[in-house]
C-alpha cells in the first residue's frame, strides 16, 4: 500500500501531516571536530563548548552561503537538505525511495524553486514543485466546497509578519493555475496596518476587474491585517485556513486517523492528524510521472510544504554575523518585488586585501540558482548577505557586485525600467543614479543599464538583466583610477553569464 506524508514547516517546527513534529525550527548549530553539524546531526554532540547557536535558514534562502559567528559558515543548501532528511526519516520512508512534493510561496521564483529542489534530490526519486496558493485552495474546497461553475477564480491571501502575497488562481477541469501574484506589504512598514489592508484591497479589486472572484481564502498570521479587515474589503465569501489544513491538504493519510494534533518535544512521539482527499494536481503529476518509472511497488512519500508566510517570522538566529558595510545589508531585498539595489555608504577602495579560502582558478565558473558566470582570473567569491560580491584577490579599487531578487508572475523589462524611472525622478538633483536605458540582451534576456555614484567616489555601472519570475542585477563598481580595467572585466563577466 502507498505511504503518503504531508511536511509543513512553521514557524516553531516542522509540523508532519499525520505524525506531529519530527523537527525543530530554527536549525541547531554545533561545531564538532572542526565541522559545523546541524539539525538533528548536531543534537548528538551537542554540549556548551560545540554550540554555535541556532540557525533561521529561511532568511537566506537567497544566499549560497551563510556566515556564522566564529568564521565558520555553512551551505544553504545543506542546512535545507537536513530539515528534508529529518522529515523524510521521522516519517519512516526509506531515503531515495520516495517523491517529494515541495510546496513553495506563491511568490518565490526560479531561483528559490531550485534551491528547493536542489535541497530534497538527495532524498527522493523524484521532486515535483506546487505553489501554497494552489494547496490552499484545494484544502478549501475540501473544507467549504465551491458552488461557481467549471471554472472558478479564487483569490488566496497569504499572510504574515512584514510580507503578504495575493495570489490569482482560475480553477478549472484542468486543474488550478496561478495566473497572478503580487507581493503587498514587501515595501511599507509593518505597522501601517491601513496601507496594508488597502494594498490587499487593491489587489483583490484588481483580481476581479476582468472576472468576478469566487471567494477569498486567507491562511498565515499577521499582526498587520486581521481576518476581519479582510472579510471588510470584499463581499464574496472568505475562507479561513491554519497551518494543519494546507499540511493535510498535500496529500491524503492512507488509514483514517483521530482528529487531534500534538507538539511534543520528544520527536519519537506522533500523534496523527485527519486525512483530507489529495488535489487534482496531485493526481495528474503522479500520473505523469507512472510511465517513466522502472519500478511501480515502491512506497511514495508526497510532502514538504514550505511556508514563507510563516518562515518570514522565524527569530533571527544571534550565531549569524554580517561581514561588515561591504555587505551593504538591506531590509526586505529579497522580497521587494521592484526593488533596485542601491550601492549604500561603502568603498571600492578601503580595506586591506582579501584573503579568501574562496579564491579562484582561472576561469573558474560561478553558479548560483539558475545564474552561472565565469569569475575573472585573479578573483574571489565571497557570498554576502542578500547578495554576492566578486573581488580581485589583491585590493585595486574594483568589486562586482551580484543581487537576484524575485519579480512577480507577468513583471518585464517594462515594469523594471518604470520603478527604476519613477525612482529617479523622485530623487532630488542630488541624485546619484543616472542614465537609464536599454542595455544589449544578457544570456538571451533584456537587460537595463544605468549607473550610480557610490559616497566613497567610485561608480557603479549597474545591468539589470529580467528574466520570467527574476531580475539579475551585476553592479560594476570601480574607483576613478581603476575605471578601464572595471570596464574590460565588467564586460568579459556579462558576456560569461548564462540564465537558466
Amino acid at each position: 500500500m502507498t505511504s503518503a506524508v504531508g511536511v509543513l514547516i512553521t514557524r516553531d517546527a516542522v509540523l508532519c501531516s499525520w505524525s506531529g513534529v519530527v523537527s525543530a525550527t530554527p536549525v541547531l548549530l554545533a561545531r564538532h571536530d572542526g565541522v559545523v553539524l546541524h539539525g538533528a546531526s548536531a543534537v548528538p554532540v551537542l554540549n556548551p563548548a560545540d554550540a554555535v547557536g541556532t540557525l533561521d535558514v529561511f532568511r537566506h534562502i537567497d544566499d549560497e552561503r551563510i556566515a556564522l559567528a566564529g568564521g565558520d559558515d555553512v551551505r544553504t543548501v545543506d542546512v535545507l537538505s537536513g530539515l528534508v532528511d529529518d522529515a523524510v526519516r521521522h516519517a519512516g520512508v526509506p531515503s531515495g525511495e520516495c517523491d517529494l512534493v515541495v510546496v513553495h510561496p506563491p511568490h518565490w521564483g526560479p531561483v528559490r524553486r531550485d534551491v528547493l529542489t536542489v535541497s530534497a534530490r538527495p532524498h527522493a526519486r523524484d521532486v515535483l514543485l506546487v505553489s501554497s496558493a494552489v494547496v490552499a485552495c484545494d484544502a478549501a474546497q475540501s473544507l467549504r466546497p465551491c458552488s461557481c461553475d467549471a471554472q472558478c477564480r479564487v483569490v488566496v491571501v497569504d499572510r504574515a509578519p512584514r510580507r503578504t502575497t495575493v495570489s490569482t488562481v482560475v480553477t478549472s477541469s484542468a486543474g488550478p493555475d496561478v495566473v497572478a501574484c503580487v507581493l503587498v506589504d514587501a515595501t511599507v512598514p509593518v505597522t501601517e496596518d491601513i496601507a496594508v489592508a488597502t494594498g490587499i484591497g487593491s489587489a483583490i479589486d484588481e483580481a476581479g476587474a476582468v472576472t468576478s472572484v469566487c471567494r477569498v481564502i486567507v491562511h498565515g498570521e499577521s499582526d498587520a491585517v486581521s481576518l476581519r479587515d479582510i472579510e471588510s474589503l470584499t463581499s464574496v465569501p472568505v475562507v479561513a485556513l491554519d497551518d494543519g489544513d494546507l499540511a493535510t491538504a498535500i496529500v491524503p493519510c492512507v488509514q483514517p486517523v483521530s482528529n487531534t494534533r500534538t507538539v511534543v518535544d520528544d520527536m519519537s512521539v506522533v500523534t496523527p492528524l485527519p486525512p483530507v482527499r489529495s488535489g487534482a494536481w496531485l493526481a495528474e503529476r503522479t500520473a505523469a510521472m507512472q510511465p517513466t518509472r522502472r519500478f511501480t511497488d515502491r512506497r511514495v512519500l508526497v510532502g514538504v510544504a514550505v511556508s514563507l508566510a510563516v518562515m518570514a517570522c522565524i527569530a533571527v538566529a544571534t550565531a549569524v554575523s554580517t561581514r561588515g558595510a561591504d555587505d551593504f545589508r538591506t531590509s526586505n531585498v529579497a522580497e521587494m518585488v521592484d526593488a533596485v539595489p542601491t550601492v549604500r555608504a561603502g568603498s571600492a577602495t578601503s580595506g586591506p586585501p582579501v584573503t579568501s579560502t574562496e579564491a579562484s582558478p582561472p576561469g573558474r565558473e560561478f553558479r548560483s540558482a539558475g545564474l552561472t558566470l565565469t569569475v575573472p582570473t585573479g578573483w574571489h567569491v565571497e557570498p554576502g548577505t542578500e547578495r554576492v560580491l566578486l573581488k580581485p584577490d589583491v585590493a585595486a579599487g574594483m568589486r562586482i557586485v551580484l543581487v537576484t531578487r524575485e519579480l512577480a508572475v507577468g513583471l518585464g523589462v517594462d515594469d523594471v525600467a518604470a520603478t527604476v524611472s519613477a525612482r529617479m525622478a523622485s530623487q532630488d538633483p542630488s541624485s546619484t543614479l543616472d542614465g537609464l536605458t536599454r542595455g544589449p540582451d544578457v544570456s538571451r534576456h533584456p537587460a537595463l543599464v544605468y549607473s550610480e555614484n557610490a559616497s566613497d567616489g567610485s561608480t557603479v555601472d549597474w545591468t539589470v538583466i529580467v528574466s520570467p519570475g527574476e531580475q539579475t542585477s551585476v553592479g560594476c563598481q570601480a574607483a576613478a583610477s581603476s575605471e578601464d580595467a572595471m570596464s574590460a572585466l565588467c564586460a568579459e563577466v556579462l558576456t560569461s553569464i548564462d540564465l537558466e
